[in-house]
């Protein structure tokens, strides 16, 4: 993955996407359908866990599986081609007026996703 996206930035620019929030970790409470997704842990694997993720998108169903892996392994992985300053940048909520209705909290209590950037070293 970060070679990829490596290779398809200029020297000095940046990757801005969506992550597994690697501040926890799924095993401890699978995610629920609530926001229309799931997150189901189905193994352990050596630094983290294979999931599945289903989310309901309208009249489909879309399901597959995914890497739920720790922030070391993020962070080591995106060093070695040539990526700099990994942040994580928690999560966004809209404001839409369902903040204040209580809707997002068990969300902001364990959010599923994070922000994460990264950028290409100028070298």
């Amino acid at each position: 993955m970060w070679r990829n996206i490596h290779d398809n930035l200029r020297p000095g620019g940046r990757f801005i996407g969506i992550t597994p929030n690697v501040h926890m970790n799924p095993a401890d409470q699978p995610i629920d359908d609530r926001y229309g997704y799931a997150v189901v842990p189905m193994q352990k694997v050596e630094d983290g866990y294979k999931c599945r993720l289903t989310a309901s998108t309208g009249p489909e169903v879309v399901s597959f599986e995914m890497y739920h892996l720790s922030k070391q392994v993020y962070e080591q992985s995106a060093a070695e081609v040539g990526l700099v300053d990994v942040t994580w940048n928690g999560h966004v909520i809209p404001e839409d007026g369902r903040k204040a209705s209580g809707y997002w909290d068990s969300f902001e209590k364990r959010p599923s996703f994070e922000i994460c950037t990264a950028k290409r070293s100028v070298l």
